[in-house]
């Protein structure tokens, strides 16, 4: 199975919202449905791409849809949808991981993510 990461730049953060973003998983080398059986997730929103010393601001949850091939990024507290800052340069990072039993790992998707200040806030 091989995977190329989808090149995110829509995601939007909306504090004190929910965030559900879903990616449809293909494999490249098929180009039918991935088969994502053992597959866990990860996701983080950072200030800066890790290689450029960011820091952590949000670990959605991610649930793997074994059934559909779909990579649900999700997270519903309401604090920590909140506590994510909007950035003086327009943006944060995003980057989504799926993870195999046998340890092969592929980017989902990466880009940017955007915040959106509750009306309190602004």
């Amino acid at each position: 199975m091989k995977i190329t990461g989808l090149e995110d730049n829509d995601l939007v953060i909306y504090q004190g919202g929910t965030l559900d973003r879903r990616y449809i998983v293909y494999d490249d080398e098929t180009g039918a449905l991935a088969d994502l059986t053992g597959y866990t997730g990860e996701c983080t929103v950072s200030t800066a791409a890790h290689d450029d010393a960011g820091t952590v601001l949000l670990t959605p949850t991610v649930v793997v849809d074994t059934v559909n091939s779909v990579v649900q990024v999700y997270e519903d507290t309401t604090a920590n949808t909140r506590a994510v800052p909007r950035p003086a340069s327009g943006y944060h990072r995003h980057a989504t991981y799926i993870t195999g039993a046998s340890g092969d790992r592929w980017c989902v998707a990466f880009g940017v993510a955007a915040v959106v200040l509750e009306p309190t806030h602004a």
